[in-house]
């Protein structure tokens, strides 16, 4: 049995068995439905899409840098949008 907020944001936490499902507590499904209502999957959704797009941006700028310690100049791999690039991925803005 794991424990998992629904939805990875709604503060509901449920209980999750891989072999019989999901268990609610008393007064868990009206906080998913309120949750649902709200937006809250959509939320999720886009929450999910943006750390997905963090990570792509981190592994290039990862993949630049490397690219300037296999021989190749790092003055080019380090220029002012390869930095201002890492700096959005470690902040989490784009």
């Amino acid at each position: 049995m794991n424990r998992i907020n629904f939805g990875r944001m709604s503060g509901t936490i449920v209980d999750v068995c891989r072999g019989h499902g999901t268990f609610l507590d008393r007064g868990e499904l009206h906080q998913v439905v309120r949750f649902i209502q709200e937006g809250g999957l959509d939320r999720a959704r886009e929450a999910q899409r943006q750390d997905l797009a963090d990570e792509r941006r981190r592994e290039r700028v990862i993949a630049r840098t490397q690219a300037g310690t296999d021989g190749t100049s790092s003055a080019s791999t380090w220029n002012e949008s390869a930095v201002t690039d890492l700096l959005a991925a470690l902040l989490g803005r784009h």
